[in-house]
């Protein structure tokens, strides 16, 4: 029963037909392809097995471009954004196009213009791909590349100068690497008190993932994906809370406190807590790190207010939940009027 729950979740089909001179089948070609095709073996390699007839099988796949070197994959340099740029671009943007628009397309609107700076006045770094635990140092990687030459010479030419040469390094690669791991787990330990993340980053290391799954469920629905994800929170949820789309069709007022349907929210709130963001934080679902915020404050703090207080006033529908995001990290207090 296990097996066949296997294959229909993976949708796998059983191809091989061929019986044994008893009249069974007792080998299994599965695969997911159609065209599958399984005939006997007329020149086997090894002495036949009656119970078990050799066969080959034979498919057609379609292959896409051949890459022999992985493109390389950046993400944005944060630490080394020019940041005073990005706040003149922004200061200089005019929102009204954006805020004219209906709640959910001007949250959209909102995060493809900030997006846009960002990949405009942020540099890029290329992502490393760690092929050794985080805490080895050059020293202990250069003895373990020695060690695995030597090993392999010594496996080509069974030398006994190579054998004493490879128990060598390799007691030295044990060594260098408790005390690596001992300095590792040393400075996550002095540094609880002051920085946090770096415990947290081990934790995520440790566990081998650092966010949500891309793949989640909800009943009988699976989505791939954080927007996918985002619609299966906002059907969960639409059965407490449903509303229609309000509009952002009137311009904002000038004044520097903006209220609708009973809440406030001020510009002076929104950016205090922006500039009250720890910048060594990183970054949400949502992709703006504490940072960008809070050096851009006076240039986001406008479009900000009105969308939440916009936002607000709707009781938070859920069907807005990448803004929600941003309303979190900004720690933005909404005060009853």
């Amino acid at each position: 029963q296990l097996l066949l729950d296997s294959m229909n979740f993976h949708d796998l089909k059983q191809h091989n037909v061929l019986v044994n001179p008893f009249g069974n089948v007792l080998d299994l070609c599965l695969s997911d392809l159609d065209d599958v095709r399984v005939n006997h073996v007329m020149d086997p390699f090894f002495k036949l097995d009656k119970p078990h007839p050799a066969f080959d099988c034979f498919f057609t796949i379609e292959c896409g471009e051949i890459k022999f070197f992985p493109s390389p994959i950046f993400r944005y340099n944060f630490g080394k954004a020019d940041f005073t740029s990005m706040n003149g671009f922004l200061s200089n943007y005019d929102w009204k196009y954006c805020l004219s628009l209906g709640l959910e397309e001007a949250v959209h609107e909102f995060y493809r213009v900030v997006n846009d700076v960002i990949e405009k006045f942020t540099p890029k770094i290329k992502e490393v791909s760690y092929s050794y635990p985080k805490w080895f140092d050059k020293v202990l990687i250069a003895l373990i590349k020695e060690k695995n030459f030597v090993h392999s010479r010594y496996k080509m030419f069974r030398s006994q100068y190579d054998y004493e040469l490879f128990s060598k390094l390799r007691r030295q690669c044990k060594i260098r690497s408790r005390e690596c791991y001992r300095q590792y787990v040393d400075a996550i330990q002095e540094s609880l008190k002051a920085n946090l993340k770096a415990f947290w980053n081990h934790v995520n290391y440790s566990s081998g993932s650092s966010s949500l799954p891309n793949l989640m469920r909800l009943g009988n629905r699976t989505v791939v994906g954080p927007s996918g994800a985002v619609e299966l929170f906002a059907d969960h949820f639409s059965s407490v809370y449903d509303c229609p789309h309000p509009p952002i069709s009137d311009p904002p007022p000038s004044s520097s406190t903006f209220s609708f349907s009973g809440f406030s929210v001020s510009e002076e709130t929104v950016i205090r807590e922006l500039r009250s963001l720890d910048p060594s934080k990183g970054m949400g679902p949502d992709g703006l790190p504490p940072i960008m915020l809070r050096s851009c404050s006076e240039s986001l703090v406008h479009p900000i207010t009105v969308l939440l207080t916009v936002l607000c006033s709707w009781a938070f529908s859920p069907r807005f939940g990448r803004f929600h995001l941003l309303l979190l990290s900004t720690k933005v207090v909404i005060n009853l009027s």
